[in-house]
């Protein structure tokens, strides 16, 4: 199959589509309620630690300084949307993986026109590779992360920083929704890099958009189940498998 963009854009787009799908949406509602409690109880958190902090500073400060105050809090809020913004997809996929296992094979039946297997005992098979799964693609992320923190760090070199980051970023977000629905047919994390060599091109557009996505507060809530759905699609897809066209994506669009 011609490595197209349209290919990865069609697919982010169906994700959307995919996820709201009555069987399937206890799938991306449970994880996404957990995500939510989560990261209000650690604002909520932060604010009292913030709250105790910034009592401390002005304190210590003359009063003709009090218009810091406010100063800081703007400071605190502009840190904790970093904070959330960047580590808000490896929680969500963290609590979301037993879930999002799931939600790629029940996906792959649909789009595949065939009977999802509801047995207990898939699904707890499931929870389990995905959760470890997980750990292993942190473990592929962190060090190459590292390797662009210090290449950063070089004058010169950092101008290109950005830029491989954000490729990177793109790629790491089309193996991340990838790997479910790879997992599921038993193809390991190190098969399932080599399998999508030959769409680079499609698959960053997909991971770009995916990327982007997670960067916008309240959308990116959503984004992460849509990506599951959308790299299901974009698996299938690139593996030859959707043949029926009633359900290959396009009438989703």
């Amino acid at each position: 199959m011609n490595d197209l963009p349209n290919a990865g854009w069609r697919s982010f787009i169906c994700g959307f589509r995919l996820m709201w799908l009555p069987q399937l949406r206890w799938l991306v509602i449970i994880p996404l309620g957990i995500n939510v409690l989560l990261f209000m109880a650690l604002f909520h958190q932060g604010s009292v630690w913030a709250s105790a902090g910034i009592a401390a500073a002005m304190s210590a400060l003359p009063d003709w300084l009090g218009f810091l105050d406010s100063l800081f809090w703007l400071l605190y809020g502009a840190v904790f949307l970093l904070i959330f913004v960047y580590s808000f997809v490896t929680v969500a996929n963290l609590i979301g993986s037993p879930f999002y296992g799931v939600l790629a094979e029940r996906v792959a039946h649909h789009l595949k026109g065939e009977a999802a297997d509801s047995g207990q005992q898939g699904i707890v098979a499931l929870v389990w590779t995905s959760v470890s799964r997980e750990i292993h693609k942190i473990l592929y992320y962190l060090p190459r992360v590292m390797l662009l923190v210090l290449l950063g760090m070089i004058p010169g070199l950092n101008l290109i920083g950005a830029l491989l980051w954000f490729l990177f970023s793109a790629w790491m977000m089309t193996l991340q929704y990838t790997d479910f629905s790879a997992d599921n047919q038993g193809l390991s994390f190190k098969a399932l890099r080599q399998s999508l060599q030959g769409s680079r091109l499609s698959g960053l557009t997909f991971g770009a958009l995916v990327a982007l996505s997670n960067m916008l507060p309240v959308l990116n809530l959503l984004a992460v189940p849509a990506a599951v759905c959308g790299g299901t699609h974009f698996w299938l897809q690139r593996q030859g498998m959707l043949e029926n066209p009633s359900t290959n994506g396009k009438s989703l669009l």
